[in-house]
């Protein structure tokens, strides 16, 4: 169990509610709330909807929402390092692994092609030949990881009313149909998403962790509407809530 999990269970445990009583007042499921109490973050939305998560469970039980959230933060980029770390180290060791049984194979062909052209010239080197003294002191570069790709962009949606969506991902359908409220689903695109949403104020989202400006009111239909790299911040609200002013909103219906 997380430092965040426990300190929420113990207050909620110690005001006498159950997770029961927390889901009914913030219309979270119980198993998203089980999920953030035992500290299993992979088993909740992205980092946007995990800290509203947060939020409206410590407002529940009377706890600093500020607190509750740096300390997510905290244990997360700690996670974070751990992981890079136990990578780091796994790379190290198969490294070292192919370093013990590449060089010594390398050194021996080395020798034995020099010694071929020796004896096919008719010349009997009476030292050892020099490349093959700079091969026995080679030592290969370490592997040089390669920066992180920024290419693309991933979008979050939690559906929060009944609603019909269409996706087309990179000029592929990838999913249409109904959508029930409570559903959660995340879709990756490297250059464009094309949306159809048959109820605009039926979803919530995300994009590349940071909320989304409103589609639309609760009951409108909203077509064709294309997100890309180049204008995912048309589509991002401002750190305020309001929607950026600059450009023009590719939400305007022709």
């Amino acid at each position: 169990m997380s430092s965040l999990g426990n300190k929420l269970k113990k207050k909620r445990e110690m005001m006498g509610i159950s997770l029961e009583d927390i889901s009914k007042s913030t219309k979270i499921s119980i198993r998203q709330l089980s999920a953030l109490e035992e500290g299993k973050f992979d088993f909740l939305p992205g980092t946007f909807y995990i800290k509203g998560i947060i939020k409206a469970y410590a407002k529940a039980v009377s706890l600093d929402e500020k607190a509750m959230i740096d300390i997510y933060l905290e244990e997360t980029r700690n996670r974070i390092n751990e992981e890079r770390q136990k990578e780091k180290q796994t790379k190290t060791k198969r490294s070292g692994r192919l370093i013990k049984i590449f060089t010594p194979a390398a050194i021996f062909f080395l020798i034995v092609i020099l010694s071929l052209y020796f004896i096919l010239h008719g010349l009997q080197p009476s030292d050892p030949p020099e490349s093959a003294m700079l091969a026995e002191n080679y030592s290969p570069p370490a592997d040089t990881p390669l920066p992180p790709s920024t290419e693309g962009f991933i979008l979050e949606i939690q559906v929060v009313e009944d609603t019909w969506i269409q996706i087309f991902v990179d000029g592929e359908l990838k999913g249409e149909g109904l959508r029930q409220k409570g559903e959660f689903f995340t879709v990756n695109a490297l250059n464009e998403i094309r949306l159809t949403i048959g109820n605009a104020g039926g979803i919530i989202y995300s994009l590349n962790n940071r909320p989304g400006k409103e589609l639309g009111p609760a009951g409108s239909v909203r077509r064709d509407i294309v997100i890309t790299s180049d204008n995912l911040s048309e589509f991002l609200r401002n750190e305020n809530g309001s929607v950026p002013k600059e450009g023009i909103s590719p939400l305007d219906e022709n």
